[in-house]
């Protein structure tokens, strides 16, 4: 199945695009991130993530998704929840590597290097407010014609 084929199959069954739910169906259809463009690769893949729920069929998954997102959200059990999260990290890797054109393995998540004397982002956003505004520029004169 195809992303647009996964996006087909969330509406269907009601589940939104890029919500928990759709992101952690996701990850039962394609535990290994190797092709962001393929979803499942299977029948058989689709019906093992939908047992995986505890569902007979596609349609039951919605309110497991919900449940799984409470369970989930409620503990952030390590075990169920960090093998999720480090899957979202190399989905993000392979979405960007896609977009760059760049090989999975030279994107970088995080900087190489980030320096101690560095103003952070709420630093700089506060200095900022504290600044009084810039003066406007100066009036220009038009000569009559």
């Amino acid at each position: 199945m195809s992303q647009g084929g996964f996006s087909e199959l969330c509406g269907r069954i009601g589940v939104e695009e890029m919500s928990f739910e759709a992101c952690y169906l996701m990850y039962l259809l394609v535990p290994d991130v190797e092709d962001v463009m393929t979803v499942c690769s299977s029948q058989s893949a689709l019906q093992k993530a939908v047992e995986g729920l505890g569902c007979r069929l596609v349609s039951d998954c919605p309110p497991k998704l919900r449940s799984k997102k409470a369970a989930m959200v409620g503990s952030f059990d390590m075990h169920s929840f960090q093998p999720f999260f480090r899957w979202m990290f190399d989905m993000g890797k392979s979405i960007s590597a896609m977009n760059t054109g760049a090989h999975v393995g030279v994107v970088r998540s995080v900087p190489i290097e980030v320096s101690k004397n560095a103003p952070r982002p709420l630093e700089r956003a506060r200095d900022a407010a504290s600044q009084p505004p810039p003066p406007p520029p100066p009036l220009r004169r038009r000569g009559c014609s």
